[in-house]
């Protein structure tokens, strides 16, 4: 029995090499596959929150809840529910990426939320 044939040789380096790369980059890195769902820009306006993305922003006029999650002693993100412009409810979360100054922001950004979600 010789080797197999170059067709079924391919479908195996896919499977075996090229998905598992796509599929590690894609929850590493998401807005390298996908820039339009990536948040370029948090914003706190009259309207509520402004999470600003690649074509369409996503607004929560008024926040319902907030819940973090802790991964070895740190929060790791923020999930935000809240109600949409049209009444809608709206559920995002947020995960802190980076070091250094985030921390301190992280913490403002915190704060910020619990202001509006206690108005």
């Amino acid at each position: 029995m010789g080797p197999a044939p170059w067709y079924i040789a391919s479908v195996m380096d896919i499977f075996t090499i090229v998905l598992p790369v796509l599929a590690i980059v894609s929850f590493t890195y998401p807005y390298i596959l996908y820039p339009r769902f990536a948040i370029r820009e948090i914003v706190f306006s009259k309207e509520g929150v402004i999470l600003k993305r690649g074509l369409r922003p996503i607004t929560i006029k008024k926040i319902t809840d907030l819940s973090a999650r802790k991964f070895r002693g740190k929060e790791v993100n923020i999930t935000i529910t809240g109600l949409g412009p049209d009444g809608g409810k709206v559920r995002k979360t947020l995960v802190r990426k980076g070091g250094g100054d985030v921390e301190k922001r992280w913490d403002e950004f915190k704060e910020d939320l619990q202001k509006i979600k206690s108005k």
